[in-house]
């Protein structure tokens, strides 16, 4: 015997649980191909084909087996399933995600708004809110937000607009006392 052997058979004979788990393990593998090789499993499924007489009522074999599990005082209901699904499994159901629509552009008046005329704050306003893109927003202590790549802070100011408030995609942003809210794409 090899000196690895023997060694094996040392630390084997050490511990008796360990020695009595391996044989119970050997012995339930051993039970297990044993049973594999006297019952003779095929090693594929085989299906047979459906009987192709099909009557009305029920077979013999069925209406015994009904008659022991259900009582004779309950009525029994037979319900025929489709064979093929009504709807796509692996379709996507997106109404319970909201979409924003991109709301109508009206084009732009110069010269008034509402009876009351443009002033210089309002087109410096426009020409910066062009200009400006939210990428992304930060929720937290300390919240933030990511515009045009730059980290801004509540309070901070970013080309003139001072951001005021962050919420979940969205911020508010204040220039010379007007409010803007800046959404992202």
């Amino acid at each position: 015997m090899s000196p690895w052997l023997r060694q094996q058979k040392a630390l084997l004979l050490q511990d008796k649980k360990k020695l009595g788990l391996i044989i119970g393990l050997g012995c339930v593998m051993l039970l297990l191909w044993g049973r594999l090789i006297l019952k003779q499993v095929p090693r594929t499924a085989v299906a047979k084909p459906a009987a192709t007489t099909a009557s009305a009522s029920a077979t013999p074999s069925t209406d015994v087996l009904r008659r022991k599990v259900f009582s004779a005082d309950k009525p029994i209901v037979e319900v025929t399933l489709p064979t093929v699904s009504q709807r796509d499994l692996f379709a996507i159901d997106l109404t319970d995600y909201p979409v924003d629509e991109p709301e109508e552009k009206k084009p732009a008046k110069d010269t008034t708004r509402e009876g009351k005329e443009v002033d210089e704050v309002d087109s410096q306003l426009q020409a910066m809110v062009g200009r400006i893109r939210l990428q992304s927003t930060v929720m937290g202590a300390r919240p933030c937000a990511v515009i045009n790549g730059r980290i801004v802070e509540i309070g901070q100011s970013f080309e003139g607009l001072v951001l005021k408030e962050v919420a979940n995609r969205q911020v508010i942003m204040e220039f010379q006392g007007r409010m803007v809210r800046l959404r992202m794409d």
